[in-house]
């Protein structure tokens, strides 16, 4: 985000809509069904692994909306 820091908001909008898109598409990747216990057991690892980052985007996203 600090690429939009010295920016207009007429330019910095569309990118933070972009970020905000990319972390809800990061988002529903996590929550995907999976279908074997193994397959559960590895995406629930990642989605523990992957939650403090994307908690911290979304806080940086929600900043900028």
């Amino acid at each position: 985000m600090r690429e939009n820091a010295f920016i207009g908001f007429h330019e910095a909008a569309p990118n933070v809509d972009k970020a905000l898109q990319g972390w809800k598409s990061d988002y529903e990747k996590m929550n995907q069904t999976q279908s074997s216990v193994s397959a559960i057991s590895s995406a629930l690892t990642s989605a523990m692994d992957a939650l403090p980052e994307m908690t911290e985007k979304k806080k940086k996203i929600d900043m900028h909306i």
